[in-house]
């Protein structure tokens, strides 16, 4: 039997940190990337995906759970 615990997404740490300093807290850099779909981007549109995930936050800012670090399967 399997037993699968949600763990936190791994992101690009390069743009991570690209975002944190630029002020983002860790958690909401983290939800970006992943939501944005910023690691699929990022290979194709270089830079434009730290736009993307910057994106992400303002259209999610008011999210409940946004300083939540997100969890995966």
């Amino acid at each position: 039997m399997y037993h699968l615990e949600m763990v936190v997404p791994e992101v690009d740490s390069d743009l991570l940190g690209q975002l944190e300093s630029m002020g983002f807290p860790t958690a909401r850099a983290t939800r970006a990337l992943h939501y944005s779909g910023t690691i699929l981007l990022y290979s194709v549109l270089g830079n434009s995906s730290i736009e993307a995930a910057i994106n992400w936050v303002a259209e999610h800012e008011d999210d409940p759970d946004i300083d939540q670090m997100p969890l995966v399967w």
